[in-house]
Formats: C-alpha cells, structure tokens, sequence
C-alpha cells in the first residue's frame, strides 16, 4: 500500500475490508471465507469514547449502521450534527468511510461542516488520518464518487489551510486525486481557490503539478485560470519557467499524452512573454555553482536572492521632465 496517499486506505478498507479465517474441519481445509470488517470496527471507533452527548453518540451509532431515517429523526430531536468530541472528531467524519454516499451526503444537508480540522489521527496510527486533516482536504483525495462534489457544494473551503502541511485543497488534489483531477481543479478554480499560494515547501500549485508526475494539462489550466506563472518558488530564484525547462529531462519517459501537453504548455509560456533564452542561462549559471563547497553555494544563492529583492523592490523609474 502506497504511505504517500494515506487516505487511499479509506477506498482499501472499503472494497477490501475482509479479515480472513481458515475453518478446518475433520482434518480439511475449507475455503476461506470473507468477514467483512468496518471501518469503525478496524480501527476500533466507538461512539462512546469520542463523544459524551447522548445524542451524539446516537447519530453516530445510526450513521454507521446506515439508517438515514434514524439520523433525520436524531437530528429533528435536537442532536448536533456539528457536535464535536474527543481530538475534534465530528459526526460528519463518522460518516466519511467505507464508501456510503448517502449518509455522508445527509449529513452535509443536514447542516455538516467540513471544514473542521482534527488534532488526532484517531487510531489509525497516522495511515489515513493525521492532526491537521480536515473532510475538506480528505475528500480531494479519496477514489470514493461523489465524495469531492458533496463537500464543494456544501461549504467546502476551498483555501482551507492545513496547519501542519500548510496545503490547501489545491495542492492535497494534484498530489492526492487519481480520478476525474481535471475536472476537481475546475471545481476548486469555479469555487475561488487561490492559485497562487504556496505550500509548506515554498512551491505554487502550478510547479508542483509540474513535477508531480508531469499534470502539464494541470498547470495550463491553471495559468489559464489566471495564476501567475512569475511567482519565484520560497528563497529561490527559480520560478514556473525553470521547472518547466528541467522537465524536459523527463521527455523520453512522457508518455505520448503529456507530450503534448507539455508541448501545449511550452507553447502558451512563450506566447506570454516567457524568455527560456534567459532562464536557461539561469539555468547553466546554477549549475557551474556546483564545483564549489556547499558553504559557497549557500552565499551565492543567498546574495543572488537578496540582489533580486532589492531590485523588485525598487519603485517604478519615473520619467524625468526638463
């Protein structure tokens, strides 16, 4: 199971969910039978010891036995469909596993917000739920359908932030999101998402599209949704441009897809004023930095950086008139 998408195992869990037990009787072996497991029940999520409301603990327990009847009536009787307990879990995260859009999708109707982030992994030892975790960001990287539209169209932030990744929905989907990505980025874009903010390392949505398994088709429509593609990556004097050109190392593995895509998003660069003369040069400048001690580097970088501020900082030259 692949760790860098933790929340795929909310899909494994789901379709596979099976503990097997071999049954032997009189000395034969039977085929072995498929029990099928929860995803409360794998990671031992017991109402009771997350919630001390009542009636919390009731619509959870009617969320996971799927009965929509029983959450309405909940609800009508005065249960908090926002209550929350223990780590900030929330009725609405109760319902997010195993697949069951209906009850999910009654809770965000009902009033659900997803934009509460937790403070616990909740027992899942950090593999598909971590501190810092929202439904909002969950959800732009789960396989489950429907899951991602349900939370846009019932208050999803789309520039909801993670306080320890610092991503917001746009970054957790280009890095997260298998199926239907397009069409999700076109959501988030519709829906306000700021294109130009940086993740924790410093990089925009449109490098790390860029270098995240080539998304060339991403980062075209980002800029074409009015990101900004001069947008210098943190403590760097590298932008979209520079990433752009070192993909091309990458040009004999694309597949014939990304090919064009790439090609397409060369071509948009250069009809909008980007000199690839100049930042190959960058490029080739860099690179003969590296015949000097790491320390030296560090210096040339550094004032490099600071040379380039100073000058952005520099108000506009004004004509001077006799």
């Amino acid at each position: 199971m692949n760790h860098s998408y933790p929340f795929a195992w909310l899909l494994f869990w789901s379709v596979t969910g099976a503990v097997w037990t071999l049954i032997s009787a009189t000395g034969c072996e039977k085929m072995p039978l498929p029990v099928r497991t929860s995803w409360h029940q794998k990671f031992d999520w017991k109402a009771e010891e997350y919630f001390d409301d009542p009636q919390a603990i009731a619509l959870c327990e009617a969320i996971a036995a799927n009965d929509l009847q029983e959450i309405d009536r909940l609800v009508a009787a005065g249960a908090n469909v926002n209550a929350l307990g223990k780590g900030k879990m929330t009725p609405l995260l109760w319902a997010l596993p195993d697949n069951h859009p209906e009850r999910f999708g009654k809770l965000l109707e009902l009033g659900a917000n997803p934009n509460v982030i937790v403070e616990s992994d909740f027992n899942t030892r950090n593999s598909a739920i971590r501190p810092g975790d929202s439904v909002t960001h969950m959800v732009c990287k789960t396989h489950f359908p429907g899951y991602f539209e349900l939370v846009f169209q019932h208050g999803g932030d789309p520039n909801l932030v993670n306080p320890q990744k610092k991503e917001t929905p746009i970054f957790v989907l280009i890095t997260g999101s298998l199926v239907q990505r397009k069409e999700k980025m076109r959501l988030l874009i519709d829906k306000g998402a700021d294109l130009n903010a940086l993740n924790a390392s410093g990089v925009p949505a449109t490098a790390l599209a860029c270098v995240h398994f080539g998304q060339y088709d991403i980062v075209l429509m980002l800029l074409k949704a009015g990101a900004d593609p001069d947008i210098y990556l943190e403590n760097q004097n590298s932008k979209l441009l520079h990433v752009v050109i070192r993909e091309e190392g990458r040009l004999p593995q694309m597949t014939p897809q990304q090919r064009t895509d790439y090609d397409r998003l060369v071509g948009w660069l250069k009809e909008h004023g980007a000199s690839f003369e100049n930042a190959r040069a960058d490029i080739e400048r860099w690179r003969s930095w590296g015949a000097n001690p790491p320390s030296r580097i560090k210096e040339l970088r550094e004032a490099e950086i600071a040379e380039r501020k100073a000058r952005d900082a520099e108000p506009p030259s004004r004509a001077k008139f006799p």
